[in-house]
């Protein structure tokens, strides 16, 4: 063979190559397009297509009042975005991320794959012990366990690590790994009938469904990815927070104590004035009363206070606990309610101002605000503030379009099919 045939044989080989890779780049790319291009865009009709699915009664599947319609539009425009975004940095391609998608996809699947059984039959569907059993016949599966439950574990450790939180999901046994192995096993049984059922799987709220749960996986990767740099409160924030924001000095929650227990001392019923300043919510409501407490499980400088007094007297003093400032009158020593030798029990009412504040940024209605200190309130509040320009500079550079409303004969000005609603927890896994 002459030099010039090689060379040409080589020069022919390099541009094959090429072609090939070029053409797998392009395939990939092209992949992602018409993938994203599903994410980017619900029609109305779909988003009840795919709230239909999850209700149990499809005339209860869309929501009653616009507002709630907004706010889930809003929810869902976030989550396609950070999807988008997601995808666009090739965390598809990353080996916890497939699975990640890989094990929910099987769950969803063999839910709705036992839905179907369970309407087809008439009666709620079971998978038999003996398939569930035999499940476990296959090494394969066994090591396919390991490896997702393994996964899960690490992603929600990864999650804590994220938030700065010192937690560590523990190693699954006893009867929590029953539990868990029996659940996969009948996930794959169901999961492996949806797939080889052709029919089911070419539905299209199949399609959405698992389009939607892809990018909820992806949205919370990505806040997770970009959370230290793009979200995290910074000491230094957190420090000019506070300053900005001297209501959350815990000073002033002491100072509101010596101002209760001045009042407390001079005569003024002590049960409205737990009734107006305690936060303790669990006797603020009958004027900060604890009957007959057995020693040792309450605050222990609040029973050592209250047993140093007589009946009917005003502690004169704040008592301080890791919980914060206590105002404390005794109203009975019961010794005959303890075994001789033991201290009395006590009846007490008392005035709590915690060395925590309401965090009224986080409010949910029906359920009352959580205590957090200073510090936690300011991270919060920081943390919501960067949340939200983040998001909206990923949304700017992944638009995504969604109607302005989903409701059932929507025409632009009116709203109809006013049912009650509820929305499955696979759509708000990042704004919640």
């Amino acid at each position: 063979m002459s030099k010039r045939t090689l060379l040409l044989g080589v020069a022919i080989l390099v541009i094959a190559v090429s072609a090939v890779a070029i053409w797998r780049i392009q395939a990939i790319r092209a992949n992602q397009a018409i993938e994203g291009e599903i994410l980017r865009e619900l029609s109305g009709e779909a988003i009840r297509l795919i709230l239909a699915s999850q209700a149990d009664n499809e005339q209860e599947s869309v929501p009653v009042d616009s507002e709630t319609r907004m706010r889930f539009l809003g929810g869902m425009r976030e989550y396609m975005a950070l999807a988008a975004a997601a995808r666009a940095e090739g965390m598809t391609s990353e080996p916890a991320f497939r699975v990640n998608f890989s094990y929910k996809k099987n769950i969803l699947l063999g839910d709705l794959y036992q839905r179907k059984l369970t309407k087809e039959s008439g009666t709620h569907y079971v998978v038999s012990t003996e398939l569930l059993d035999g499940v476990w016949k296959d090494p394969v599966n066994e090591k396919q366990f390991e490896i997702d439950i393994r996964t899960m574990q690490e992603i929600q450790n990864a999650v804590a690590r994220e938030r700065g939180e010192n937690y560590t999901v523990s190693k699954l046994q006893g009867a929590s790994l029953v539990k868990a192995k029996e659940n996969w096993a009948r996930t794959k049984i169901l999961s492996d009938l949806a797939k080889a059922d052709g029919d089911f799987m070419a539905q299209r709220v199949v399609d959405l469904r698992l389009k939607v749960l892809e990018a909820g996986i992806l949205s919370a990767d990505y806040l997770r990815k970009h959370w230290a740099t793009k979200v995290r409160a910074t000491e230094t924030e957190v420090a000019d927070y506070l300053r900005a924001n001297p209501q959350f000095d815990v000073g002033r929650k002491r100072a509101l104590a010596e101002q209760v227990l001045k009042e407390a001392l001079n005569g003024a019923d002590f049960s409205e004035l737990a009734k107006k300043y305690s936060e303790d919510r669990t006797t603020k409501a009958n004027g900060g009363l604890y009957e007959n407490v057995e020693p040792g499980s309450n605050w222990e400088e609040v029973e050592k206070a209250a047993s140093e007094v007589s009946p009917g007297t005003v502690v004169g003093r704040i008592i301080e606990s890791t919980t914060g400032f206590h105002i404390i009158k005794l109203v009975s020593k019961n010794s005959t309610a303890a075994a001789s030798g033991s201290p009395p029990r006590l009846t007490f009412r008392h005035v709590l101002l915690q060395k925590k504040f309401e965090d009224t940024q986080n409010v949910v209605p029906g359920v009352p605000p959580p205590f957090l200190s200073p510090e936690e309130i300011a991270i919060s509040a920081i943390e919501a503030r960067k949340r939200k320009q983040f998001i909206e500079e990923v949304i700017a550079a992944n638009p995504i379009v969604l109607p302005d409303d989903f409701a059932v004969g929507y025409d632009g000005s009116r709203h109809v099919n006013e049912q009650k609603f509820r929305i499955g927890s696979v759509f708000f896994p990042v704004t919640s």
